[in-house]
């Protein structure tokens, strides 16, 4: 129910969950997530630690699948558009087997900060459009519809946060530290 209402809250701003949170069977992982989320510092304080992502393109898919059904009930993306997406991530997963964390990295990224860019240049499409008096087919009422049809179809984007990367780190061009998010430490 929690996920639920979070995502509905959502619905009209930024399509980002984080993996970590949202996952199946969440109420049965807050305890384990609040007792994973602080660490007692010398002194009696207490330190937040930053609870990892999905470690693995299954765990991720896992938590997709939460993310997909609930997009499902609550109409926010078309089924087509969320298994496409999902399999185009489980595609770079097998293509990029020795780095998921820089798939991983970039498709956090995409739903975290980029979504938000893409939100901006379908909206000012759609008002561009309506000033011309030409037809739009965003729905100001059920963005994310657009957004994640935009965000499969952004390649320069995917070329620059993974394939880049990706080919760099494999080569043996850039180690892992110089193409990875500090946060994202624990998936290398």
């Amino acid at each position: 129910p929690e996920q639920i209402s979070g995502v509905y809250q959502l619905r009209k701003r930024l399509p980002y969950v984080c993996c970590s949170v949202f996952v199946p069977f969440s109420r049965r992982s807050m305890e384990r997530l609040t007792y994973e989320s602080f660490e007692q510092v010398p002194g009696g304080g207490w330190k937040r630690k930053e609870r990892p992502g999905p470690g693995d393109a299954d765990q991720w898919w896992e938590c997709f699948r939460v993310f997909r059904t609930v997009c499902i009930m609550l109409d926010l993306v078309e089924i087509e558009t969320l298994d496409n997406y999902a399999e185009m991530v489980r595609r770079f997963a097998r293509k990029y087997a020795a780095c998921w964390f820089l798939v991983y990295q970039a498709e956090r990224r995409m739903r975290a900060e980029h979504m938000l860019r893409l939100y901006r240049r379908v909206e000012a499409e759609h008002r561009a459009l309506l000033a011309a008096g030409r037809p739009s087919t965003f729905d100001e009422e059920a963005p994310w519809k657009a957004i994640f049809k935009a965000a499969l179809a952004d390649t320069q984007y995917w070329d620059e946060e993974l394939h880049r990367p990706a080919f760099s780190y494999l080569a043996g061009i850039s180690s892992a530290a110089s193409v990875r998010d500090d946060v994202l430490m624990h998936a290398a």
